[in-house]
């Protein structure tokens, strides 16, 4: 006869746990910062005036960038003088219509805007 044993229910250890409820300013898992909408919106004010005084110094380094390309400021001013006067547009505007007739684009086509 096959050995039969007899199946009791033992009691299995039970654990009891007490958690009380903490306010959400309290848990400092998640950060200080989180939960404080006044932080929030002054980090967020922050980054942008930072963003604009950084925008504003890259483009005056850009200036002197172009200034130091062409050999200083006195130059890049010399240069932004030829480029505005009415001689080099004339000349320019010529080129650009020897590039036309060359490549056969009717004049027509192309719209003159005032210079400003």
């Amino acid at each position: 006869m096959p050995f039969k044993r007899k199946f009791t229910s033992a009691k299995k250890p039970t654990v009891t746990v007490h958690t009380k409820k903490m306010p959400a300013w309290s848990d400092k898992s998640e950060g200080e910062w989180k939960n404080c909408h006044c932080c929030g919106e002054f980090f967020v004010l922050l980054l942008l005036i930072a963003n604009v005084v950084l925008t504003g110094l890259v483009l005056y380094q850009q200036r002197n960038i172009e200034s130091m390309r062409v050999g200083g400021r006195e130059n890049y001013e010399m240069l932004r003088d030829v480029f505005e006067s009415e001689g080099f547009k004339a000349q320019q505007k010529q080129q650009i219509q020897q590039a036309m007739q060359m490549y056969q684009v009717p004049a027509d086509d192309v719209e003159e805007t005032p210079a400003q």
